[in-house]
This record gives C-alpha cells, sequence and structure tokens, in this order.
C-alpha cells in the first residue's frame, strides 16, 4: 500500500527560472563587496561540482564545493560566499508566481499521505525555501543530497529507504527528471510519476519499464 510521496523541487513544485537563478547570485556578491562578474560562473561551477559527483562519493559536500570555485577561478574565497549563496537560494528562489501545485491539491495529498521532499541541493537550504513558499506545513521531512547523495544513482533512494524502514512498495518519487527521478526509484521498486508539463521531459533514451507520465501536477488528485 502507498504511504510516502517523495517531491522533487524544481519544475515539480516551484518552475525552474534560467534566466532569474543565475543572475540572483549577484546578490550574494553585493552583500560581500565581492567581484560581481564572478557570480554567474560560480553558478554553473556549483553545477559542473553536482556532475562530477560519483556513486563513491554522492554527497553534497560545503567545503569541497568551496575548493571546486576556488580552483576552478583561481580566488581564495571563504566559506562565507557559500553560506550567502544558500541564503540567496533559500530566500530569492522563492518567486510565488513559479509555484506550480495548488494548495488543494497539497491538502489533498496531505490527507492521504506521508509527503516528503528530495532535491539535489542542502537539506537545510532547501528546507528553508520550502518555508519561504509557505509550503513548508505540509512535508514531514526533507532529504538533500548533503546527506542521502544526489537522486542519479539507486543507492542515495536506498539509503532514505533503510534509514526510515519503508519499502520500496510504499513510496512513490514525484519529479521532472527521468534520469533522476524515475529511474533509480524505479529500479528498486518505488511507484515514479514523471511531471512533463512542457512536453520535454519523457526522454525516449532513458528506458524505464514502468512509470506514470502527468502533465500537470496538480494531475496526482486524479491518480492518488
Amino acid at each position: 500500500m502507498l504511504k510516502y510521496l517523495i517531491f522533487d523541487v524544481d519544475n515539480t513544485i516551484i518552475r525552474y527560472n534560467e534566466d532569474f537563478y543565475p543572475q540572483s547570485y549577484k546578490i550574494a556578491f553585493q552583500k560581500l563587496g565581492l567581484d560581481e562578474s564572478n557570480a554567474e560562473k560560480v553558478f554553473f561551477l556549483i553545477n559542473e561540482y553536482e556532475s562530477l559527483l560519483s556513486e563513491e562519493n554522492p554527497c553534497y559536500n560545503r567545503e569541497e564545493m568551496l575548493d571546486y570555485i576556488n580552483n576552478n577561478l583561481h580566488t581564495n574565497y571563504d566559506m562565507s560566499l557559500i553560506d550567502e549563496l544558500l541564503y540567496v537560494f533559500s530566500h530569492h528562489w522563492t518567486r510565488k508566481e513559479d509555484i506550480m501545485i495548488k494548495k488543494e491539491t497539497l491538502d489533498y495529498l496531505y490527507k492521504k499521505y506521508d509527503l516528503y521532499i528530495y532535491s539535489n541541493y542542502f537539506a537545510d537550504a532547501i528546507a528553508e525555501r520550502i518555508k519561504s513558499l509557505g509550503l513548508l506545513e505540509y512535508f514531514k521531512g526533507v532529504f538533500g543530497a548533503d546527506v542521502y547523495g544526489t537522486k542519479e544513482f539507486e543507492s542515495s533512494y536506498k539509503k532514505i529507504l533503510d534509514a526510515l524502514g519503508w519499502k520500496a512498495e510504499e513510496c512513490a518519487m514525484i519529479g521532472d527528471s527521468k534520469k533522476r527521478d524515475i529511474l533509480p526509484p524505479s529500479n528498486l521498486g518505488m511507484k515514479t510519476i514523471l511531471v512533463d508539463d512542457d512536453g520535454l521531459r519523457d526522454n525516449p533514451a532513458i528506458y524505464v519499464k514502468d512509470y506514470i507520465k502527468i502533465n500537470d501536477v496538480n494531475d496526482l488528485t486524479k491518480l492518488l
């Protein structure tokens, strides 16, 4: 029996804004009095850092992230930069107009299941971001890549199942990435639901035996 729903964040709960988010890092650089020309470079370096994580080393780490930035930019930033970037993520990537899921949908699901979030970032920053959107009250917990590893790996999902004592068949993962949100948990026996609101998420090159596709995350009320 299905008991637990795990949600991705970007393009599932809130629409990812490709124009706004890279620019927003300038806020952190301004506050710290740093050269703003490096702000967008840092944004993309953090994405690169994530892509280099492996199944042997799947977890986000603040010190490693800072070292990766400094090594690539030949800078000497300290941890205050990471702290400010996390603040920007938590408090500025929170435009209410970008929210995709309706409170009516969350109200419905909250009454039937335990709701959780799993995202490729630091758990405390993810939780603060969801709180800033006024949605944290619906979720019993937040899984971050700093504790459980990034979502590309089955081992990261298994770590969650083992830590909470859940069975795979009791869980559903809901997200927009077939590679991260659908394939790994599906291989473990979890129910998986792909949110494909723009018609570009169902990559045919990634084979998944059994998953459900919806075009609007709010269609969960019809499905579950």
